[in-house]
C-alpha cells in the first residue's frame, strides 16, 4: 500500500471519528474541519482545522461574516448572518475551489415572546388576585420548537426569581400584597431568552379602618349629639366613599342610615343609647369602623308634689311641700320651686331662675296659693 494511501485512510477515519461532515473534492483530504453545525445567527463561533493549513491555501465561508483577517493557519471566527439557512466552511486551494468544506445549518436567535396582556399594569386591592398574565409562543432557536418556559417574578424589576410549577406558556399569579413584576423565560438548547416586556401587578396598600371622634359621648333624652367625624384614614387607592350605620347594641348587625354618605354625620335626637360605625370603601373594598357610641340618659321624671292640695287661714304657714318619685336623666337632680297666685286662666310657664340653679318641667300642676 502506498504512503499516499495511507494518509488518506488515516484522514477518512479521523473524519469519522470526530463527527465532523465535509464534503471533499477529489480525493479524500488530508485536513478536517471542527466547529458547531447548529448556530445561531448574529453569534460568533470559531472554527479549526487540522493539521495546520499552509500558506498555498486560505479559510473561506458562505452565509456569515468571516473575520479572514485575523484568520490562523487553524481557525477561523465567523458571525453568522441572518437570513441565512446554511452556511459553509471551507479550506481553499489557490485556485479558489474548496478542498475541504463543512456544512452548518444556521437558526434564527431564540425570541422569548411578548407579554399580551392589555394594559400590561394591573393595578388590585391588597390580597386579592390579579388577572392571569399571558404571553406569545417563543420562536426561532435551534430546538426545533422543544421549548421550555419558566416564569419568574420580582418585588423590583431587578432582582428575580423563578416560580414554583409555573412552567406553562401563560400563568395565573395568586392573591398578591405587594406590588410584583412579572416575565418568563424559555431555554431552547441550552440558550435563554426572556419576554421582550414585563408584566406589572401594583397592589394598594391593605385599607384600614377609619377613625372617628368622638368615640364616646353622652346627651340627655332626645337631644341630638355632637356631630361624628372621620378623622383619618388609609390605604387603598387614596378615593374613600363613606356610609355610616347604626345599632342598637355594639355586636349587633348594624344598618345603613340614609343619606349619611359624608366624612361626617350628626345624628337626630336620640331616645335610646345607640352604637354607629362608618363603612370606607375604596377601589370597591369595604371596611367598617370601630364602633362608636352615643349614650342617652333616661328620660326625667319630675315626680310628684306632696301635698297636692291644702288650704290654710289668711297670714299662715302652709305645710312643707316636698317633691317624691323623681328619676331619669343622669340620676343628680337639683330643684327649683316656683308659685303663682294667678287661680284661674293660663299659668305662666317659668319665673326668673335664680342664676346658677337648673331649670326643670313642672311636675303637677302649680299650687295655688288662695287668700281668705
Amino acid at each position: 500500500m502506498s504512503k499516499h494511501i495511507i494518509v488518506s485512510c488515516l484522514s477518512l477515519l479521523a473524519l469519522i471519528m470526530t463527527g465532523s461532515f465535509n464534503t471533499v473534492k477529489g480525493n479524500p483530504p488530508s485536513y478536517v474541519i471542527s466547529g458547531p453545525t447548529t448556530v445561531i445567527a448574529g453569534s460568533s463561533y470559531t472554527y479549526t482545522v487540522s493539521p495546520a493549513i499552509p500558506a498555498s491555501l486560505h479559510w473561506g465561508a458562505t452565509g456569515g461574516d468571516a473575520d479572514l483577517e485575523d484568520a490562523t493557519s487553524t481557525s477561523l471566527n465567523i458571525v453568522w448572518s441572518h437570513g441565512q439557512r446554511v452556511g459553509t466552511v471551507t479550506i481553499n486551494s489557490t485556485s479558489g475551489s474548496a478542498i475541504v468544506t463543512l456544512r452548518v445549518t444556521i437558526t434564527e436567535p431564540l425570541q422569548g415572546g411578548s407579554i399580551t396582556n392589555s394594559p400590561l399594569i394591573q393595578n388590585i386591592n391588597y390580597n386579592t388576585t390579579p388577572a392571569q398574565i399571558n404571553a406569545s409562543v417563543a420562536t426561532a432557536g435551534a430546538c426545533s420548537g422543544l421549548y421550555s418556559y419558566q416564569w419568574q417574578s420580582s418585588v423590583n424589576n431587578t432582582t428575580w426569581s423563578s416560580i414554583s410549577g409555573a412552567t406553562a406558556q401563560n400563568f395565573q399569579p395568586p392573591a398578591l400584597t405587594t406590588t410584583t413584576y412579572y416575565r418568563r423565560s424559555t431555554t431552547c438548547s441550552g440558550i435563554t431568552a426572556y419576554t421582550d416586556n414585563t408584566a406589572t401587578v401594583n397592589v394598594y396598600p391593605q385599607l384600614g379602618s377609619a377613625a372617628v371622634s368622638p368615640s364616646s359621648q353622652t346627651i340627655n333624652y332626645n337631644t341630638a349629639p355632637s356631630a361624628l367625624t372621620v378623622t383619618s384614614v388609609y390605604g387603598g387607592n387614596g378615593s374613600y366613599s363613606y356610609q355610616w350605620m347604626s345599632c342598637s347594641t355594639v355586636d349587633g348587625t348594624y344598618t345603613p342610615i340614609g343619606g349619611a354618605t359624608s366624612s361626617s354625620y350628626t345624628p337626630p335626637g336620640l331616645t335610646a343609647t345607640t352604637y354607629f360605625e362608618v363603612i370606607t370603601t375604596s377601589n370597591g373594598a369595604s371596611v367598617p369602623s370601630v364602633p362608636v357610641v352615643v349614650n342617652v340618659y333616661p328620660q326625667i321624671n319630675p315626680g310628684t308634689v306632696s301635698p297636692a292640695n291644702q288650704y290654710i287661714n289668711y297670714n299662715t304657714v302652709p305645710a312643707s311641700l316636698s317633691v317624691t318619685n323623681v328619676y331619669g336623666g343622669n340620676g343628680s337632680f337639683s330643684f327649683q320651686w316656683q308659685s303663682c297666685r294667678q287661680a284661674t286662666g293660663p299659668i305662666p310657664r317659668y319665673r326668673e331662675q335664680r342664676p346658677g340653679l337648673i331649670r326643670h318641667p313642672r311636675s303637677k300642676p302649680p299650687l295655688i296659693m288662695r287668700y281668705w
